[in-house]
């Protein structure tokens, strides 16, 4: 199962139904590192970084603050 930052929903895998997900759409903040063979140590979903992070002071598209 690939956990790719969508949000919470019912997900068929290999005939089985699983839930999961994220509270919103977090499919900007899945990244993959490209530096390992094995897709489960390569990949992950960054969490959002707090409004007050320096990261959210210069927003980039592709970064989605969290609101506090």
């Amino acid at each position: 199962m690939v956990d790719n930052g969508e949000e919470y929903k019912l997900h068929n895998f290999q005939g089985k139904t699983f839930e999961y997900g994220w509270s919103r759409d977090m499919t900007k903040m899945a990244r993959l590192r490209g530096v390992n063979d094995d897709i489960l140590l390569d990949a992950f979903v960054m969490f959002p970084p707090d409004e007050e992070s320096p990261l959210c002071k210069a927003p980039s598209p592709e970064i989605s603050c969290e609101s506090t």
